[in-house]
């Protein structure tokens, strides 16, 4: 019933649905259950789908000021698809901070330069982290209570840290595992534009820049860690959330009309919008603060798109041995 239904909503051709892999009975269109929902979705008063926003035609000041949200591709279909219900809030799943449900984004093409090159150095000791909890031999003895394994996971933490700070994780090694994972994470992943209010939560704004950021709000929260490895960048905020780094206020979301899906010289992939970002930065006449700062990001830029030719080769490959 739910293929069916995601069919149905994204227009696609169900001629042959008495084959597999959809249904084999035609009466299930006149199932009760289908019937009800669809009636209620037509009821729904969205666009079909997302406009699309080719970022080459903004000036500059719209590119400094583009409010940018990721997410994956498969989003934009099916039934709950975002041109039908806009950004929901939510409590990110490696959140260990946030207790509010909100909308994460970036703002401004700097803040996509500061953002990415950041998540390089972070996925570095998360990878590490994960590697040394992994390998304890105590944790894997699994005789420990609960307590003596958050000591240990404690202790691990503050050990990994204090070496990812102190640059002993900067290894070409280190860096190759970094930029697998975040390349498997999110090749498939998409930039949304959001034309969004700043202003009091009050007034029906979405967000403000001098909200209180609640994950530095709270005792556990060090700054320097993130300074070691984005302070070179800019300055972090004490209290109040990062430009690019920012949430909406808790409990709301973004309104499907607000959304557009970006593009970049033909493509809607995550990392082709990043490369126009970072190759805008880069360019000698626009005299960017960042330019040739963000040697990290053009790294894993290199190497996703070599990967994406692996793939592309591999893809035809198999398509001239099954013909």
């Amino acid at each position: 019933m739910e293929l069916i239904k995601n069919k149905l909503l994204n227009g696609e051709d169900i001629t042959e649905v008495d084959k597999e892999p959809y249904v084999k009975n035609r009466e299930l269109f006149k199932h009760p259950d289908l019937v009800k929902e669809m009636d209620e979705i037509k009821k729904i008063p969205t666009k079909d789908k997302l406009k699309d926003k080719r970022i080459e035609d903004l000036s500059r000041e719209q590119l400094e000021n583009l409010c940018f949200h990721s997410t994956k591709e498969s989003n934009l279909t099916g039934l709950d698809r975002i041109s039908r219900t806009g950004l929901k809030p939510t409590i990110g799943e490696n959140s260990a901070y946030e207790t509010h449900p909100k909308v994460c984004f970036t703002k401004g093409i700097t803040g996509i330069g500061i953002m990415w090159d950041g998540i390089i150095q972070y996925y570095i000791y998360e990878n590490e982290l994960k590697k040394e909890i992994a390998e304890n031999e105590d944790l894997k003895t699994g005789q420990i209570d609960t307590e003596e394994k958050k000591f240990i996971r404690h202790q691990i933490e503050t050990v990994v840290r204090q070496r990812f700070m102190n640059k002993e994780l900067n290894t070409k090694e280190h860096f190759e595992a970094s930029y697998a994972k975040i390349y498997n994470d999110l090749k498939n992943n998409v930039y949304l534009k959001c034309d969004i209010i700043e202003g009091k939560e009050e007034e029906g704004a979405h967000y403000s820049k001098d909200a209180e950021d609640e994950k530095k709000a709270r005792a556990s929260f060090d700054n320097s860690f993130q300074e070691s490895y984005r302070g070179h960048l800019a300055p972090i905020n004490k209290s109040t959330a990062d430009f690019w780094d920012l949430r909406t206020f808790p409990g709301r979301g973004i309104e499907p009309e607000r959304l557009e899906l970006l593009s970049a010289n033909g493509s809607t992939n995550v990392f082709d919008v990043v490369r126009f970002c970072l190759d805008y930065i880069n360019k000698e006449d626009n005299n960017h603060e960042l330019a040739g700062q963000l040697k990290n990001l053009e790294g894993f830029l290199e190497y996703a798109e070599k990967q994406r030719k692996m793939e592309i080769q591999a893809s035809r490959g198999h398509q001239i041995e099954d013909k």
